[in-house]
């Protein structure tokens, strides 16, 4: 259940191929009140002694995912300095989302 960049990371970065819960958006009404907030992105990652991870949001899923195939830096120093980087990406593709899909009805110039 992750978008399209994130799966493509994460499978590159992967030793063992994306499982997912077969749902892949299809019943989504069916889905959503299962899901941590209510929305997409889930992320699931089962340990070796069976306890599992449940992570929302597809930052924290990001950050996870890079973290933990080393793609954030080799300290926390390093990973401050990534951070910012990310954080204005994904402050422009919010802007661009309502400015393009979430409000088509409203003056575009005024929602950037």
């Amino acid at each position: 259940m992750l978008p399209i960049p994130t799966k493509r990371l994460s499978t590159k970065a992967m030793t063992k191929p994306l499982q997912t819960n077969g749902n892949e958006y299809t019943d989504w009404t069916s889905i959503k009140p299962n899901t941590p907030y209510g929305h997409l992105s889930v992320l699931y990652e089962t340990a070796a002694t069976g306890e599992t991870l449940e992570l929302a949001e597809l930052s924290v899923i990001e950050f996870y995912l890079g973290r933990k195939f080393g793609l954030v830096g080799s300290n926390d120093w390093e990973e401050q300095l990534i951070r910012p980087h990310t954080n204005s990406s994904q402050a422009l593709f919010d802007k661009l989302t309502i400015a393009t899909i979430r409000a088509p009805t409203e003056p575009q110039p005024l929602m950037l």
